[in-house]
């Protein structure tokens, strides 16, 4: 069959339900968004690394039956596990950011409670998550990834170093002291499928000088993004991308 175009995203307990029957908020979007019909196809993807092919069968004004066709695993995800540091951002911050994330590849998200940002550690509470939630899952579905990027809850950025343990490589962007260049802070990595790689990245206004002195001692290695300084919504994006075009996924 050819790739259907459509896509949305399902939770799993949608597409594993008897009858198979979608309604609410997903109904709305199959028809609003999606225009679909009795008889269209669809795709749906519910974060398990697989892409369902789905015919509708029926449907009315308040729901519509559907029936799986094909389940394609689907290979989507750079080789690079790369789980971002990002110190807590303004109002709306996070909410432009996590699409570019997704679509990048990302595979964590942590956002950490720096001197600069520990403020807005309070207003990080459970419906903003579930507003976060939500975001990822339309990117997702958007740029055709089957894995759902994990969100996690703040952390204090002693708690981010020690999280950072389990990775092969981290890095934290930072402009003063002149640090090295990424490309020659990565020159010595040996890139391999699944390699697990921390990036911190600053809020405005930037680490303080303690912070990278921390960083520094738990083998985290300072580097740059070149002479002009990136705003806090650039910078991860940035790094990101010339992580992966490094490793040879783009």
């Amino acid at each position: 069959m050819e790739r259907v175009r459509n896509r949305i995203f399902l939770p799993e307990a949608v597409l594993k339900s008897i009858p198979s029957l979608i309604s609410g908020d997903e109904y709305h979007k199959l028809t609003r968004s999606l225009r679909c019909r009795k008889g269209d196809f669809f795709s749906a993807i519910c974060g398990d690394g697989f892409e369902y092919i789905i015919e509708i069968t029926d449907i009315n004004k308040y729901r519509a039956l559907f029936t799986i066709i094909e389940r394609l695993k689907t290979d989507t995800e750079p080789s690079l596990k790369i789980s971002l540091y990002q110190s807590l951002l303004k109002s709306g911050g996070f909410s432009e950011l996590i699409p570019q994330l997704v679509y990048l590849g990302v595979k964590r998200l942590i956002p950490v409670a720096t001197v600069r940002s520990e403020s807005r550690a309070k207003k990080f509470g459970e419906e903003k998550k579930e507003r976060l939630a939500r975001i990822v899952e339309r990117a997702s579905a958007l740029c055709g990834r089957s894995i759902l990027m994990e969100t996690t809850d703040p952390l204090q950025f002693e708690e981010a170093l020690a999280d950072a343990r389990q990775n092969y490589l981290n890095l934290i962007f930072w402009e003063e002291e002149n640090p090295q260049p990424l490309k020659k802070a990565l020159a010595q990595a040996r890139f391999n499928k699944d390699m697990k790689i921390g990036i911190f990245t600053g809020p405005e206004g930037g680490f303080t000088a303690e912070e990278v002195r921390k960083a520094k001692k738990s083998k985290i290695i300072p580097a740059s993004l070149g002479k002009r300084i990136l705003d806090a919504r650039t910078a991860p994006i940035a790094a990101i991308s010339a992580l992966l075009y490094e490793s040879g996924d783009i």
